[in-house]
């Protein structure tokens, strides 16, 4: 018996293994670029003040 009468086995898995592996990638790149051109003034100002450091250096 087929999963879903409207589509075939073949055509729904390639469409899910389609999906997986795209969603993968993105993950990978977001895991990747997570902290790329990005400053978190919160955490410069943290560590700062834990490296005696003036917000200017």
């Amino acid at each position: 018996m087929a999963y879903l009468s409207w589509i075939t086995d073949k055509n729904l898995s390639d469409c899910v293994r389609n999906v997986l592996i795209i969603g993968s990638a993105g993950i990978d790149k977001a895991e990747k670029d997570f902290y790329r051109n990005g400053v978190d003034p919160f955490s410069a100002t943290f560590s700062a003040a834990c490296n005696n450091m003036s917000i200017d250096e």
